[in-house]
Formats: structure tokens, sequence, C-alpha cells
């Protein structure tokens, strides 16, 4: 008894197996950003500097950098968050950092006589 052979089939099922695990490969690993302590800083801006091409960091300080992947590698990134320094990187630094620590800005308040 001889079985029939599905070449096509065969050929289709593996695709379907396979291509699950190639897209996850080609993802954009995430980046955080944190303070000097190292607490997350939620809602953070990431931005490419003069292109309309960004992300917001989550509530726990975590972002993609899918959404710069269209941008060149020299290109300037600009991550900041309201009470610290903007903080700026090229694409390809970016690339390279897990975390990136944001200073704190230091305002003084000046006196105000009534």
């Amino acid at each position: 008894m001889s079985f029939p052979s599905y070449p096509h089939l065969i050929a289709s099922l593996l695709f379907v197996l396979v291509a699950p695990s190639i897209a996850s490969a080609q993802s954009a690993s995430p980046g955080r950003v944190t303070n000097a302590a190292g607490e997350p800083l939620p809602y953070a801006s990431v931005g490419v500097l003069g292109k309309p091409i960004g992300t917001v960091a989550n509530g726990s300080g975590s972002f993609s950098l899918a959404p710069l992947a269209t941008a060149a590698a020299s290109d300037t990134v600009v991550i900041s968050c309201v009470g610290y320094l903007p903080q700026r990187l090229t694409v390809a630094q970016l690339g390279n950092l897990a975390e990136v620590k944001l200073v704190p800005q230091a305002h003084t308040l000046k006196e105000v006589k009534v």
C-alpha cells in the first residue's frame, strides 16, 4: 500500500509553523526609561529630532524601538520627560542600550514679596 505524497501541504504546514518564529526574531528590542535611581519614568517621550517618528513609554517606562525602524542610524533621538533634562542619542546608540537614564532638572523658585 502506498501513501499519497502531499508536497504542497507539507510545505504550507512547515511555513505556517516557522513563520511566527521568524517574525518574532525581527521585532525590535524594547528599551526602558528610568531616573538616576533606576525607577521607571512612565510616559516618557521618545522621538526622532525633526521627523514625525516616535513613541511613548508605557506606565512602567518601557518602550518599543519598532517605530524608530524607519529612521537612519545617524538620526538623533530625543528622550524627554517632565521634570527631567532631555537626553539626545543617535538611533544606533539607542539600539545598543537597554536602559536610558534621565537626570532630574533642578528648578529654583524666586522669592515672591506680597
